[in-house]
């Protein structure tokens, strides 16, 4: 929740054995309902905030992530990724029962 926009707060990692082009990965979101609130680096995967979270109106996100290669022919893997957001404690103390005197 305090993660600030534009902050990275995880790294996709996608493995391809294969030499050259065909070994090389870039990462898109193609789904989910945190669409507008994450967006992934094409090359690096890391995952960055681009819209405020608010743990209050939502505590959960669930992208669908893909890591292609860039071979003629190119394959995927896709996976569902879910993102908690922690709340932070943002509200002032206060006194059970209404009001208090000293």
């Amino acid at each position: 929740e305090n993660a600030s926009v534009g902050s990275s707060v995880f790294q996709l990692l996608a493995v391809d054995s294969d030499p050259g082009p065909e070994g090389d990965v870039e990462y898109s979101i193609v789904g989910g309902d945190g669409i507008g609130k994450f967006a992934v680096d094409k090359s690096s995967g890391w995952l960055s905030v681009v819209s405020q979270l608010d743990h209050e109106v939502t505590s959960d996100y669930f992208l669908t992530v893909v890591a292609r290669d860039k071979g003629l022919y190119p394959k995927s893997s896709q996976m569902t990724l879910v993102i908690t957001v922690a709340g932070v404690n943002n509200r002032p103390p206060r006194f059970p029962g209404g009001s208090s005197s000293t």
